[in-house]
């Protein structure tokens, strides 16, 4: 079996047709799975982001209410030791009140 000079070259171009094909694919799947999960990664780091957005928002409520709740009982507290002092304000004026009886 003679294989003439013709047909060698057409089998080494249908050879690199069909590895330049392959190699085609090869890198269009490659780019395919890069950009895809180049996008699925953004897609995580966005819902990501918004967690802690959220988490931020709720510990800022939360500092909030505790600020309120603190100043709430802080001036509870005054108001209960100021409306003290001035009963024992006025108990020692009476003490020192002249000529005072017991009734």
């Amino acid at each position: 079996m003679y294989v003439t000079h013709l047909a060698v070259e057409q089998i080494i171009q249908a050879f690199l047709a069909i590895l330049f094909a392959f190699f085609s694919i090869f890198i269009t799947l490659i780019l395919f799975f890069y950009f895809s999960r180049k996008k699925i990664v953004k897609v995580e780091v966005e819902k990501k982001s918004l967690e802690v957005e959220y988490q931020k928002s709720i510990l800022q409520s939360i500092i909030a209410t505790q600020e309120e709740e603190r100043k709430r009982i802080a001036q509870d507290l005054h108001d209960d030791i100021s409306s003290k002092l001035n009963i024992v304000s006025l108990n020692t004026h009476l003490l020192r009140t002249p000529n005072l009886s017991e009734s």
